[in-house]
């Protein structure tokens, strides 16, 4: 569903440079006519990363995901305690959706979404 929104916001192509990745995902994000991506997929990544099910991402669940990419720079892991807004060893769904808003809306390159999912620039 994600990539069919992606396609439908950069005029049906179907393979995306860079820019009109760029382009789309901003557009899917404030589009809520249909699929919002903000709200739905980070959901869904926090549902995968979760894999005990106790509605929270530890740090051995955090190190699984980021092994699953092949991130093995050591600073990764800087990123859960960034993540971890109050600090309880833990990224609260509530800590990880804000994450990805911050991400999508925030100016601030320096934000913990802008940190985990990387950043957009203009």
């Amino acid at each position: 569903m994600q990539w069919f929104e992606l396609l439908r916001h950069a005029d049906g192509a179907d393979r995306l440079s860079k820019e009109q990745f760029q382009t789309a995902i901003r557009a899917v994000s404030v589009d809520t006519s249909r699929f919002n991506m903000v709200e739905g997929v980070p959901h869904a990544i926090f549902d995968i990363m979760d894999t005990d099910g106790d509605n929270t991402i530890s740090k051995a669940e955090f190190k699984k995901y980021l092994d699953v990419w092949g991130i093995t720079d050591p600073g990764a892991m800087d990123t859960f305690h960034e993540l971890d807004l109050d600090g309880d060893g833990e990224i609260s769904r509530q800590e990880f959706i804000r994450a990805v808003r911050e991400f999508f809306y925030s100016q601030d390159l320096e934000a913990p979404g802008s940190l985990f999912f990387g950043r957009l620039s203009g």
